[in-house]
């Protein structure tokens, strides 16, 4: 036997979703109550919706998911590693923006995390990395002299050593690797962050 429910004039049956007579008016009755900067984002909102990417991320935001994360272009979870952390950083970014920052202190590794985010507002991560990989065209020249370290991803490998993502420039064009946080980073490391 099916199950179904109602809530707010929506009928929901086997996860499906139908409109109730009364949908429309239900909505317009809402609409008249929100105050007036509401409003715009409403309409904005209505106006994306005619986009599957916008319904599909409206639902998962709705369901308390992460609605704009991108699966990994390199999924470490198939190398057997376990997600740690993530950025949650707005992407895709604007290489324009972008400054590199130097930030190794005595016995860096572990605490680059914290400092990253909390001292040095530099925030991005893998996702930003692959980003930076597929639009390589963009990145400066002068960076190809630095390590880019994206340690707002932090992954798990096999054998329990905590590892966060980095670009270096190679064999004529940008390689993403993973670095042991417990493990030393030297002067050429630098940190992306947006200009002030």
């Amino acid at each position: 036997m099916k199950s179904a429910v109602t809530i707010h004039g929506m009928h929901f049956s086997n996860r499906s979703l139908t409109m109730s007579k009364d949908m429309l008016g239900i909505a317009v009755r809402k609409l008249v109550t929100l105050p007036s900067p509401m409003l715009g984002i409403v309409c904005d909102h209505l106006d994306k919706l005619a986009d599957p990417v916008w319904v599909n991320a409206t639902k998962k935001f709705l369901r308390k998911e992460e609605a704009w994360l991108a699966d990994f272009s390199r999924d470490m979870t198939k190398e057997g590693w376990t997600l740690l952390g993530d950025a949650r950083e707005p992407w895709p970014i604007s290489t324009a923006d972008l400054e590199p920052v130097p930030f190794l202190k005595e016995k860096e590794g572990e605490e680059l995390v914290r400092r990253s985010r909390e001292e040095l507002h530099a925030n991005l991560g893998q996702r930003h990395a692959e980003y930076l990989l597929e639009n390589q065209d963009e990145i400066p020249e002068e960076l190809r002299k630095f390590l880019l370290v994206f340690p707002c991803t932090i992954w798990r490998d096999r054998r329990g050593n905590r590892r966060v993502p980095y670009l270096f420039w190679g064999g004529g064009r940008w390689q993403l690797g993973f670095d042991w946080l417990g493990g030393a980073f030297v002067s050429v490391c630098r940190l992306l962050r947006p200009r002030k």
